[in-house]
């Protein structure tokens, strides 16, 4: 079994996979929706991040694993400015009356998600969304509005960052963020 995300380093009872087969191969149809849910030996080699489910205590000194959830698909996370594509605007056209910060997060795994605004100009980050909730426990999508009129002219940054619960064993998913820049006028 590979210890680590990419290394070459391998448990002793494991042998390396043939050339090509590093988990780069197609995923098969009936595992299309991005997830499979097995028993699975722990002597079977597993070449992705996943998360085991079941009791943690007592420790579980066995050499089976009573289900294990994989699932190697990248959290959603896609952010945009409405004002950038409609009425004319653009990236560079200053905002004057009213922002709305269109996001979509997803995965089957969340942990963590959240959209915020931050400028030199503020004296915190203003929170557009985040979760997950118990209404949204995989993500959101939508259009949130965000009063600017009390914005002073500035340069502002919205982030969108998301973290799925997923791990190599060893290294917890670090997540993902992408910024979008605008400028209140």
């Amino acid at each position: 079994v590979p210890v680590g995300r990419s290394s070459g380093w391998y448990l002793p009872d494991s042998q390396p996979p043939p050339s090509g087969l590093h988990g780069n191969r197609p995923r098969p149809a009936s595992s299309a929706a991005g997830t499979i849910s097995h028993s699975i030996s722990r002597t079977s080699r597993l070449y992705c991040g996943c998360s085991v489910t079941g009791p943690t205590s007592p420790p579980d000194s066995s050499n089976t694993l009573a289900k294990i959830h994989i699932n190697n698909w990248a959290e959603v996370n896609l952010l945009d400015v409405t004002e950038f594509h409609t009425g004319g605007g653009t990236a560079c056209t200053g905002i004057t009356t009213a922002l709305h910060v269109e996001y979509t997060t997803d995965h089957a795994q969340m942990r963590a998600w959240e959209a915020v605004i931050t400028s030199a100009a503020l004296g915190s980050p203003v929170i557009v969304a985040g979760g997950p909730d118990a209404l949204h426990p995989r993500g959101d999508a939508a259009v949130a509005p965000v009063a600017i009129g009390t914005f002073p002219p500035c340069s502002y940054t919205v982030t969108l960052s998301t973290r799925a619960g997923l791990t190599t064993g060893l290294i917890d998913n670090t997540g993902r963020s992408q910024q979008k820049t605008f400028c209140v006028r």
